[in-house]
């Protein structure tokens, strides 16, 4: 949640925390805190997309130094929207605003606000997994949990949430921003320590300033002064009626203008019970109005509530004993009142699951988060709406007693909020029960009967992908390369060329050229199908000498663009990048509920936002980006083969129309060359000419010949 103004009240009051040396311990981390803070803490672009490889290395170094220091990070995560719906204003507004910062950023061409890239959350909880750090999901809103986990180990909370200043965290509460980067050393009792500088708050420190104080009554407090639930503006009447001499009022802390009416609140709640200080607010407000508001405060006192955490039994492994409490107590159930399959509930918990699939099946609805894109075209998300119609008729079919009922409550349209032009609007976007070849979608309950074959089949189908394709990529790529034919066929404007070659470049970059510095980087062909032998065969033959020329070539488009008034932010690379996100991020959510048939797609591993970036502004204005390819990768490499290859069973599977071509004939050096699209007859020529133009200086014998040749593919390319 987050109470109004009181983040900077204790910022501006460090003496009610004080200096700690964190080592040697548990923690208790809210995982989608720390998620926000990690990436935009290290300024990682989000302009053009993401970069997350850079993202998933501050992952990894900020772990490391826990694990340095003998501290054990559990990673707490939120589910999905409380039932009674408390938090809808605040989720509305939320993406109003992200909106808002999104389409600022694309018409300044820069950060004017913290819009974080959408599959930055699956990085993290990727890089989770490989780093071997636990990790858990809550049924709804973490906070109170996160709390009764942290005094059932005895240690710390970790967050940037000020709610936990109200909390009684029994071992003390942590700001995520107040961890020092740096392992440090010290002496304890002869014994060398490495720890992590920080600071922590108890909440004794805070209730010495005012001892008359109740802790029962600081979730009012914490109500009345403003949170995620409850809007302040009922309750302006309740605070100017406080009336607290001054000389009372600030008791030695630094008070800023605007925190006022917390110290104010705070000494008026000293003096009273959590019954008289209700019945107080109550009085205040018009009589048709008390019975909603005495409501809404009781909703969100109850926030503060500890409840009882089944989460500890992930955390230990102890997932039969959970099972067995799951089928005793079901918490996780569909709109008529059917308990979800215990595999899906676990998975849930497991954080195998986003916690989106809870508010499909609790509330029908889908915040969809606002990326940098084009305004005037459609929404990036209108190309992956078959993939999540696919998604809400898995999760809305499930068996039942009562059809009709079922049919009634739970076979109904989902809610998208989406952008349409510049505007946040709702879209009534029906389920599908039947696939475009008519196969029928299963049910959730049939989902754990399936074989690995038949899920693979049906997760192709929905992509409308052929399985002689798929089964000759490398298994690390399959899912990925399946997302890209779907995003080709699907988008709302066709890709240009420059757009497809640049991502290749990057998927070769980033999983191939990094990585073959290190030996056994790759599955041996013995535990692969014959059909992948050939891609395999060409990775395996590529020297790490080929690699780091190559590496050193392309290692200019990681860093940020340069915009300015004569170079803009071309959004039409912004936006296929957009389209493509939301592709990949939906088909790995089909995946997970689909308990994985394919390898999980890590874009770390495959491209990065700002190389996109570049890499297609470059190859615009190359009048022969083939060539030019291949001197970046090295001539006759074996790179090169594994790109070509890449390239051409790509364009094998999708039509000639799902890709804008560029006219090289327009294109000269040293100026922009215009653009637009080629008829299909036309296409085949120019690739064809392109082709044994790129054969033929590879075997030139002088310059002049070069030259001649160069100038000769000005003409028509």
């Amino acid at each position: 949640m987050g109470i109004r103004g009181l983040s900077t009240f204790f910022s501006n009051n460090p003496k009610l925390s004080k200096s700690y040396k964190l080592h040697d311990t548990s923690v208790i981390i809210d995982g989608n805190n720390l998620i926000h803070v990690l990436y935009f803490s290290r300024k990682i672009d989000c302009v053009y997309g993401g970069d997350y490889y850079k993202y998933a290395a501050a992952i990894k170094k900020y772990f490391s130094s826990y694990l340095e220091c003998n501290i054990k990070p559990v990673i707490i995560f939120d589910g999905g929207y409380d039932p009674s719906d408390r938090k809808f204003e605040t989720c509305l507004l939320r993406s109003k605003t992200r909106l808002t910062v999104a389409q600022r950023t694309a018409k300044y061409g820069k950060h004017s606000g913290s819009v974080l890239p959408i599959c930055a959350p699956e990085i993290f909880r990727n890089v989770l997994s490989e780093m071997g750090i636990p990790f858990a999901q809550c049924e709804f809103e973490a906070d109170e949990q996160l709390v009764a986990l942290a005094n059932y180990y005895e240690c710390p909370v970790l967050s940037n949430d000020s709610d936990f200043y109200i909390f009684d965290v029994h071992k003390g509460f942590i700001r995520l921003d107040s961890v020092g980067t740096s392992v440090l050393e010290t002496d304890i009792d002869g014994t060398k320590c490495k720890y992590l500088d920080c600071a922590i708050y108890h909440i004794d420190n805070f209730m010495a300033y005012f001892p008359g104080l109740d802790r029962n009554i600081l979730p009012l407090f914490g109500t009345l002064v403003g949170n995620d639930y409850v809007n302040t503006e009922e309750f302006e009447s309740v605070l100017e009626s406080i009336n607290i001499a001054k000389r009372r009022k600030y008791r030695g802390l630094l008070v800023h203008h605007g925190q006022n009416e917390i110290v104010r609140l705070l000494t008026w709640l000293e003096h009273s019970d959590i019954n008289k200080a209700m019945k107080h607010v109550l009085g205040h407000l018009k009589k048709e109005k008390r019975e909603h508001v005495e409501r809404v405060i009781n909703q969100s006192m109850n926030g503060y509530k500890i409840q009882n955490c089944n989460l500890m039994f992930i955390i230990d492994n102890k997932l039969d004993e959970l099972k067995n409490i799951l089928v005793q107590n079901p918490r996780l159930k569909s709109l008529c009142g059917q308990s979800l399959p215990i595999p899906i509930m676990i998975a849930f918990h497991l954080g195998n699951l986003p916690s989106f699939f809870l508010n499909i099946v609790n509330h029908h609805r889908e915040f969809l988060k606002a990326q940098v894109e084009n305004t005037s075209l459609p929404s990036s998300y209108v190309c992956s709406r078959y993939i999540r119609q696919v998604i809400y008729g898995i999760l809305l079919q499930h068996s039942t007693i009562d059809e009709k009922t079922h049919k009634e409550v739970c076979l109904q349209n989902i809610c998208e909020y989406d952008r349409r032009h510049g505007n946040l609007t709702q879209e009534s976007v029906a389920p599908i029960f039947l696939l475009k070849n008519g196969n029928a979608i299963p049910k959730l309950d049939d989902l754990f009967c399936l074989e690995k074959k038949h899920l693979q089949k049906f997760l192709l189908d929905v992509l409308q992908v052929d399985m002689d394709f798929i089964s000759c990529i490398p298994n690390s790529l399959q899912l990925l390369f399946g997302c890209i034919i779907y995003w080709l066929k699907n988008s709302a404007c066709a890709p240009r060329d420059d757009f497809i070659y640049a991502l290749l470049l990057n998927i070769v970059y980033f999983h191939v050229i990094l990585n073959k510095s290190t030996q056994n980087n790759h599955t041996s062909s013995k535990s692969v199908c014959s059909e992948q032998l050939p891609f395999l065969s060409i990775i395996d033959s590529i020297s790490i000498e080929e690699a780091k020329l190559a590496a050193q070539n392309m290692k200019k488009y990681l860093q940020n663009p340069s915009l300015n008034r004569s170079y803009p932010l071309e959004l039409h690379i912004v936006h296929s990048f957009s389209q493509l996100q939301t592709c990949i991020l939906y088909t790995s959510y089909l995946n997970c509920l689909l308990n994985c048939p394919f390898e999980h797609p890590k874009l770390n591993e495959a491209f990065a936002g700002c190389m996109l970036y570049n890499l297609t502004k470059d190859l615009s204005t190359r009048p022969l980006p083939h060539l030019f390819i291949s001197d970046l990768l090295g001539r006759q490499s074996n790179l090169n083969t594994l790109f070509n290859n890449l390239k051409d069973k790509l364009l094998e599977n999708i039509e000639t129309d799902c890709i804008e071509l560029t006219n090289r004939s327009l294109v000269r050096k040293g100026r922009k060359g215009s653009k637009k699209s080629m008829n299909q007859k036309k296409r085949r020529k120019i690739e064809k000419d392109a082709e044994s133009l790129c054969n033929q200086l590879d075997n030139v014998k002088s310059t002049e010949e070069a030259v001649s040749i160069y100038n000769l593919g000005e003409i028509f390319i």
